[in-house]
């Protein structure tokens, strides 16, 4: 690689480091799972702190889609958050200790920093797994999809737990 290839790289670099998107997407990683708010939003009732949680995906996925360009790394992140979103979902504030557990915001964050730095070895995994990543998104959308029957019969009275 010449140097001119390398300084358009470190531009490129730079500007998705100054980038407002990456900025946001930097903050939200740490204060959903440095500073625990996933788990502590996931408590509000009616799943709308799961709702709160999905929609602060949005800019990820702007980052990944649109700044970085990147299919399988957008893949990647919408899987995080559905698994995230999925663990979340389960009833009795079992999903709030999964929240604590997780924490898919870094995971994203994490594989976000992996492509602006040039990470090979992350990129090369995350391109690897990239159809395993759509199977898997469909397989995570049913199971949500299931949860949520579950958790309404539940709250129905149609299924009793104890």
């Amino acid at each position: 690689m010449d140097k001119i290839d390398k300084d358009k790289k470190e531009a490129r670099r730079q500007e998705l480091l100054e980038d407002r998107t990456y900025k946001a997407v930097e903050k939200i990683s740490k204060l959903m799972d440095k500073y625990m708010l996933d788990p502590i939003i996931g408590m509000l009732p009616f799943g709308i702190g799961d709702f709160i949680s999905a929609f602060l995906i949005i800019p990820f996925v702007r980052l990944s889609a649109f700044k970085i360009k990147s299919l399988p790394l957008t893949l990647a992140i919408i899987l995080n958050c559905l698994v995230d979103i999925m663990l979340g979902i389960i009833p009795y504030q079992v999903g709030n200790l999964f929240d604590i557990f997780y924490r898919g915001y870094k995971r994203n964050f994490k594989l976000i920093v992996g492509f602006v730095n040039d990470d090979r070895e992350i990129i090369k995994e995350v391109n690897r797994r990239a159809a395993t990543f759509a199977a898997l998104i469909v397989l995570t959308l049913a199971a949500i999809a299931g949860l949520i029957v579950l958790i309404v019969k539940i709250a129905q009275g149609v299924i009793s737990l104890f």
